[in-house]
């Protein structure tokens, strides 16, 4: 049988836990909101200050990786909740990559 202390000891182990979690949930959402934020200025910026060619050079390989980061996010979501929000989200990250890798490859490959 566990003494009294020895309870509250792991309960206070556990609300520590459970606290931190809470603060990187929260860091997490954070990030990801500031990711997108930045990925859709440096693509707009670009798209209105540079040359179209290297505004494909530069506004494609941040939708690629906000997309996959989109796509990655949403799926996690999608597989655990069921919801179909997530799954709409999952389609249009995944339209917004395959776009993206087009666009970057025919201004690679000169198309």
């Amino acid at each position: 049988m566990m003494k009294k202390e020895d309870i509250l000891e792991r309960n206070r182990q556990f609300s520590e836990d459970e606290g931190m979690k809470y603060a990187e949930d929260q860091g997490r959402k954070i990030g990801f909101l500031i990711f997108y934020f930045v990925a859709i200025a440096i693509v707009l910026i670009s798209a209105s200050t540079l040359p179209r060619e290297i505004h494909q050079l530069v506004g494609n390989p941040v939708l690629i990786l906000a997309a996959t980061f989109g796509i990655i996010d949403n799926y996690v979501k999608y597989r655990f909740s069921k919801q179909i929000k997530y799954a709409i989200w999952l389609a249009i990250f995944a339209v917004m990559l395959v776009v993206a890798v087009y666009r970057f490859a025919s201004a690679i490959m000169g198309l």
